[in-house]
């Protein structure tokens, strides 16, 4: 049963994938509003001189700094996001009452948040970044119909 459901969800993956890889323009507009969001706030941490003015020379040690540390953000962002998993320990006997659905969600949102600054630092655009998802994906697809 469990392989079925399994080889469901990657046609479905692969469907989807060709559906979007087919398509003229694969920018996704959500995806786009979300990027010019968070260039907007980058904007305001830039004019407050919280952060430097981007894109970043990734050639540079400097460049390269800033971007390290957006992402090392993100994973602070993950880390918090997994503290709100009371009952994920495999040690823990008991059952904790209570799961903070939105300051679960509210904290992945932030580490993605921290993602899109690194990669708009880096000068990475949305159609960049949406054909290697896409390439990623079919790799992915690929690794597990082959038995990876």
């Amino acid at each position: 049963m469990a392989e079925n459901l399994v080889d469901g969800v990657i046609d479905k993956a692969k469907k989807t994938a060709s559906y979007v890889a087919e398509m003229q323009d694969p920018s996704l507009v959500f995806f786009e509003m979300m990027w010019l969001l968070q260039r907007e706030f980058l904007a305001i941490l830039i004019v407050k001189g919280k952060l430097p003015q981007y894109p970043l020379d990734m050639e540079l040690k400097s460049g390269q700094q800033i971007v390290r540390d957006l992402l090392r953000d993100a994973a602070d962002e993950l880390h918090e996001a997994c503290l709100t998993l009371k009952n994920s320990k495999n040690h823990r006997t008991s059952e904790e009452t209570g799961f903070d659905r939105d300051h679960f969600i509210e904290e992945v949102i932030d580490s993605i948040k921290f993602c899109l600054g690194a990669l708009i630092y880096a000068n990475v655009t949305p159609a960049e970044f949406i054909r290697i998802f896409l390439e990623k994906t079919k790799t992915n697809i690929k690794r597990q119909e082959s038995g990876y």
